[in-house]
């Protein structure tokens, strides 16, 4: 599986797509990916958790589904009829029940699992650049455990790599 960096500039139209689930998107990189899909035209669907800031979404034209990687009973129908799956999910600054396990790990592979039973065609996942099975942060083995089950899930996938300093608590690069 190739892993690319991913620029903000990127041309998302390359892709051949009908409907995508963009999970994630109430978090930073909603500006970047979420926001370029819909003002490309694209037919774009947001899991939506409780208390989700995502009125702008809605209004730009995104289609809510409600659902949480933490519950996997919630997914199906959040993955159903969908042609792309695109995440940022992470659990970076949220606290409380969002753990590196409960979501970056559990999360996206109840996530994987959901969209390959619903037959979504394209897994695209944003990872972090030094992620890595023997990394001493748990985040970043989590994400390199998540490019795993990607590589031996099925789908046609893609992950990402971004730069950022994690450690630091600074912006994306």
């Amino acid at each position: 599986m190739p892993v690319t960096r991913f620029s903000s500039r990127a041309n998302l139209n390359t892709f051949e797509f009908t409907v995508i689930l963009v999970v994630g998107a109430t978090g930073y990189l909603r500006g970047i990916i979420t926001r370029s899909l819909l003002q490309q035209s694209h037919a774009v669907r947001i899991i939506l958790r409780p208390n989700s800031n995502h009125s702008d979404l809605i209004g730009l034209g995104a289609k809510a589904a409600h659902a949480d990687l933490k519950d996997p009973d919630s997914l199906p129908a959040a993955c159903k009829g969908i042609d792309v799956v695109i995440t940022t999910a992470n659990s970076a600054r949220r606290g409380g029940s969002d753990t590196v396990a409960a979501v970056d790990l559990n999360g996206n592979r109840n996530l994987i699992n959901a969209a390959r039973v619903a037959g979504v065609r394209q897994f695209i996942f944003i990872s972090a650049y030094e992620a890595d099975l023997s990394h001493p942060v748990p985040f970043l083995q989590a994400k390199a455990r998540t490019e795993d089950t990607l590589r031996a899930s099925g789908p046609v996938t893609r992950s990402w790599r971004r730069t950022f300093s994690w450690m630091c608590g600074s912006r994306w690069s």
